[in-house]
């Protein structure tokens, strides 16, 4: 049993070598700290470390493998100044750090709204404790950063601009939608039909810059067979890798890539790029005011389709009050459209619909996105905004300032399908409802309990 800091990284050490993962450390009295296990390996060339070269030979060429970065050497921290330690899939180091980690990080939006979190708690002048009831709050946080800087970006288009740009058309239409989005939070709960409007316009908006960007490259370079993707790849199934679409017909393998956790950050990235630095596939497209105006557009015929399940007639479009109408709708939630389906792989073999059972779980309404604490992405984030891309798998939350041998309050958690995974057991699917409410289980340790709590003795 590891007694302090130093003996868990040393433990840790054993570890590296076929397990790479993030470890917090916290003990009784008041430390914290961090250690990342696994083997990173090390490319020398001309005597330098080669960064962003992942897909390369390994044995018999000049990027082979040097060895691994030593365990002492990998990145760790105890008790930091600030006093809390955040880590959320986003990049750990900086560019002072020596060695290359690889380049598959999050955008670190989670990992932002996580600190601001833990400031608002302990940077006041009256600074409070972390409890089980603020840190479980702040866990199913569903707060979408880049969604409110969207929205932002958004309600700037002014209708001088829209008729500069030769969209005096759409201006009745998006200043409804700014209108309906502005000075919006970002938050993305299960209710909102601000999120699901975002969403909607996010998602057309992507789409307008990859069709149109690929196609002018593709007449710019004149290729014979037209096309400018590896095999035989569409423009649609490039958006929809795009978006998160893993490869396999029935999405078992995640899909993990450069462009995974970007896109909601890239795409703010182009729309802020003004001058000079404008972007090329905002440029393309004929400009922020144009592209927005036409994923405003787009995103509403979209969720009217969603909503209605047919096009909005010419008398509905030019309805002065379409927008706040079509919001009003209950399928205009954003946990009508984002929706976690829990399936058995018997069940897609199969072609069942989502939630079949035995083998399906319920399908689940789902908060948040991506970009949120309370993690739910999207399979295929341009064409499919159901919640099938990447959810939080498991919920724990540990109080280490006790022994949780002594004291029953210490450690609670929860999953999503339930106590066991078999769908022909009576505990599948238990905590599927308690799980979307945010809550959790407490989990008992100390004897007395788990003997008096008990309904199953293996050992009798």
């Amino acid at each position: 049993m590891q007694k302090n800091y130093t003996e868990f990284d040393a433990a840790l050490e054993h570890t590296s070598p076929f397990c790479s993962l993030n470890f917090p450390y916290a003990d009784v009295e008041g430390h914290i700290g961090y250690v990342l296990c696994g083997e990173v390996p090390i490319r020398i060339v001309n005597g330098k470390e080669q960064r962003g070269a992942e897909l390369l030979p390994l044995i018999g060429h000049k990027t082979e493998w040097r060895g691994f970065v030593r365990h002492k050497d990998l990145p760790k921290a105890f008790d930091p100044p600030c006093g809390y330690l955040v880590s959320a899939n986003h990049k750990i180091v900086d560019e002072t750090y020596p060695f290359y980690l690889g380049a598959t990080f999050k955008a670190g939006y989670r990992a932002q709204t996580i600190e601001e979190g833990l400031k608002k708690l302990f940077d006041t002048s009256q600074p409070q404790k972390a409890t089980k009831e603020n840190m479980l709050s702040l866990l199913n946080s569903v707060r979408s950063i880049p969604a409110m800087q969207f929205a932002v970006l958004l309600c700037e288009v002014s209708r001088v601009e829209v008729s500069q740009n030769g969209c005096e058309a759409q201006w009745p239409l998006l200043s409804q939608v700014q209108g309906a989005i502005s000075n919006w939070d970002g938050d993305m709960n299960k209710d909102s039909r601000k999120a699901t409007l975002y969403q909607f316009i996010h998602a057309e908006l992507v789409d307008i810059l990859l069709k149109e960007g690929l196609k002018a490259m593709k007449d710019s370079k004149k290729m014979a067979n037209g096309s400018l993707l590896p095999g035989d790849i569409t423009t649609d199934e490039f958006i929809a890798q795009v978006g998160g679409l893993t490869f396999d017909s029935l999405n078992m393998v995640k899909s993990v890539n450069e462009l995974q956790g970007r896109l909601h950050f890239n795409v703010l990235r182009m729309l802020g790029k003004k001058g000079d630095q404008k972007s090329w596939w905002i440029t393309n497209c004929g400009g922020r005011t144009r592209v927005l105006s036409m994923a405003a557009q787009n995103g509403f015929l979209r969720l009217w389709r969603h909503v209605h399940g047919a096009e909005p007639t010419e008398r509905n479009f030019s309805d002065p009050n379409c927008v706040s109408q079509l919001l009003a709708h209950q399928r205009a939630r954003w946990g009508s459209v984002h929706q976690c389906h829990l399936r058995h792989p018997i069940s897609k073999i199969l072609g069942l619909s989502p939630g079949t059972r035995p083998f399906d779980a319920p399908s689940m309404e789902m908060g948040g996105d991506t970009n949120t604490i309370a993690q739910s992405s999207n399979t295929e984030a341009v064409r499919d905004l159901n919640a099938n891309g990447s959810n939080v798998s498991l919920k724990i939350m540990v109080d280490l300032s006790k022994r949780i041998d002594e004291v029953d309050s210490g450690i609670g958690i929860i999953t999503p399908v339930g106590q066991s995974g078999q769908f022909n057991s009576k505990w599948y699917c238990d905590q599927s409802e308690t799980f979307s409410q945010g809550e959790i289980f407490q989990v008992s340790f100390k004897p007395s309990s788990v003997s008096a709590g008990g309904i199953m003795n293996f050992a009798s």
